[in-house]
């Protein structure tokens, strides 16, 4: 199977949207969304639209998403963990919606579902019900599939239902996605093996619901042990991954195997703090020898964890939307 959003039609394609192949042949933007704070980052960035589009009806995240969607990306990363599923899937559909409506008045074909490559991870709280977490994702996402689906942790977290509020008892029971004890320990199942849990994620490809499966936040010897006993290994492993993080052992380990890795976090995490962005410029500074006042170049940084040789990929945290939009407008693999 191909990623569709992979698919290179023109050399005008090539560069908009480089991608990488998996070790199951499907191709896959190099370039992703992360999800994960989307909203406080779309809020806290203070932008406006640039005339790029119109986001009035609904809330930041889902404004973010077609943000960025106008601009050029196509590989959107999600996850239940993240809890806006909902508000993405919006985003998407908006975004759709008004590229048909282009598309008519063009008299061109519409981009549909099938030109994005939207990627999630089964919690885990689900970690002994993939397909049911997978059901749910697609669901809230509105789509019928899914191009890459992880597994979030390799431990597992108790299934607990949230505590009802009252006025709410005639709601339907939601899962606690951070189950805790009276002593507020986070409470893990041990009674359950990721081992097991990866079978269940080789039977969402097997049944053709996903076109690959990966892991996340593994470390070496997790992957090892999976990659003894399991049937499929994984296509892609998401791990923190920056010049000031750069997990060598890892990716080495991944070059050989085949398995691509998708780096988060990839400008330092900074987790959407304007002090800890000030924080990491100050310690690029001194690692890059760079002189008093002289400026990083963003772009070039952002390249060092593009290096086709250890087979990455970027899946941004959206800190700043406009400066992702400028990154990407000037991104170009073929001088790296």
């Amino acid at each position: 199977m191909k990623g569709k959003a992979g698919k290179k039609n023109s050399a005008k394609d090539e560069d908009e949207y480089p991608c990488i192949k998996l070790n199951n042949g499907v191709e896959m933007p190099i370039v992703a969304l992360g999800c994960w704070n989307l909203k406080q980052a779309w809020s806290g960035s203070g932008m406006s639209t640039g005339g790029r589009g119109s986001y009035s009806g609904y809330n930041s995240t889902g404004r973010a998403v077609e943000f960025a969607l106008e601009n050029g990306y196509r590989h959107i990363d999600t996850a239940e963990r993240f809890e806006n599923l909902n508000e993405v899937g919006m985003g998407i559909v908006n975004f759709l919606e008004k590229q048909r409506t282009l598309a008519k008045t063009r008299g061109t074909p519409p981009m549909t579902r099938k030109d994005l490559f939207i990627t999630s991870k089964i919690w885990a709280v689900n970690n002994s019900n993939v397909n049911e977490g997978y059901i749910n994702i697609c669901k809230q996402l509105r789509t019928d599939h899914l191009d890459v689906v992880y597994l979030h942790l390799p431990c597992a977290l108790v299934r607990q239902n949230k505590v009802v509020k009252e006025g709410q008892e005639d709601k339907p029971s939601e899962i606690e996605m951070l189950p805790l004890s009276p002593e507020g320990d986070l409470l893990l199942d041990e009674s359950i093996d990721f081992i097991d849990t990866w079978k269940q994620m080789e039977q969402l490809l097997f049944e053709k619901k996903v076109n690959a499966i990966g892991v996340a936040n593994f470390n070496l010897a997790q992957l090892e042990r999976l990659l003894k006993v399991c049937y499929v290994k994984p296509q892609v492993l998401q791990v923190e991954v920056h010049p000031l993080m750069k997990n060598l052992d890892l990716l080495e380990f991944c070059r050989k195997r085949g398995i691509v890795v998708s780096a988060y976090g990839p400008q330092g995490n900074i987790n959407n703090s304007a002090q800890g962005w000030e924080a990491l410029k100050t310690r690029l500074q001194k690692n890059l020898n760079l002189k008093a006042g002289e400026k990083i170049n963003l772009s070039k940084f952002v390249k060092l964890a593009l290096n086709k040789k250890n087979r990455l990929f970027r899946a941004t945290d959206c800190l700043e939307l406009e400066r992702y939009w400028c990154n990407w407008a000037r991104f170009d693999t073929r001088k790296h």
